[in-house]
């Protein structure tokens, strides 16, 4: 039946898809139906999404649908990705309660029918009226093309214009990933040596928002300054 009788794509859509695409975000499509894969093909777009979770899925699993946000989770992680590090996109009230609930970084609401109200009520961050309104912003160059800043470091002090420069960084997200579970956050494979080398020489001071024992445990640099509980509790190098 979907198949003789088409699907209606909207094309903003899949233009932002490909869109992510090309920069290397990855993406996935959820839904209840068991027949996702059949609506999909229909639109003649079966390969733009990395991922797909539908009711067959669900089924095997045992996911309950929404507004519990088991569906999305698990599109998450297939996608190798955090829940506080991805973006739901949703038209229904009970799929932005899902990503409310799920602890995901930003929900989107896309409200075609001028009734925001709806969907900002059950947990959107904003609602828009199609995804042509979402920009995606290109040109930045990936870390791994930027220079290291240590073999560059006398023309870094000069643009500073100090002999000595201090350098101040944050621990979750900077030092170490953002995880699901700060419990678990670990300091970036080889930032110990970085730190290390870099106090050598000029100070250099990790602040957070952990307090002061939990981010020293977790970092345990010496030689650097802590700042724990944003700066409220502080350590000078040791």
């Amino acid at each position: 039946m979907v198949a003789h009788a088409g699907v209606r794509v909207f094309d903003s859509t899949v233009t932002l898809i490909r869109r992510l695409s090309a920069v290397g975000i990855r993406t996935a499509v959820f839904s209840a139906s068991r027949h996702c894969a059949d609506v999909l093909a229909a639109a003649g777009v079966t390969d733009l999404f990395t991922v797909r979770v539908d009711g067959l899925d669900a089924e095997k699993l045992g996911l309950p649908g929404k507004p519990d946000p088991s569906m999305l989770l698990e599109a998450t992680r297939r996608l190798g990705a955090e829940p506080d590090r991805t973006v739901v996109v949703e038209d229904a009230e009970a799929g932005v309660a899902a990503g409310r609930s799920g602890g995901f970084a930003l929900v989107i609401g896309v409200d075609r029918h001028a009734s925001a109200g709806r969907l900002l009520a059950h947990g959107a961050d904003f609602v828009i009226s199609d995804l042509v309104e979402v920009e995606l912003r290109g040109g930045f160059r990936r870390m791994s093309e930027l220079p290291d800043a240590m073999d560059r470091w006398s023309r870094i002090v000069d643009l500073l214009g100090a002999e000595k420069p201090a350098v101040l960084l944050d621990f979750d997200g900077t030092v170490a990933d953002i995880v699901a579970d700060p419990a678990t956050a670990q300091p970036i494979d080889g930032v110990a040596e970085v730190l290390t080398e870099l106090s050598g020489r000029c100070p250099v001071a990790v602040i957070s928002g952990r307090d002061l024992t939990d981010l020293r445990e977790r970092l345990g640099v010496d030689g650097i300054w802590y700042a724990g509980s944003h700066g409220f509790e502080l350590m000078d190098r040791i």
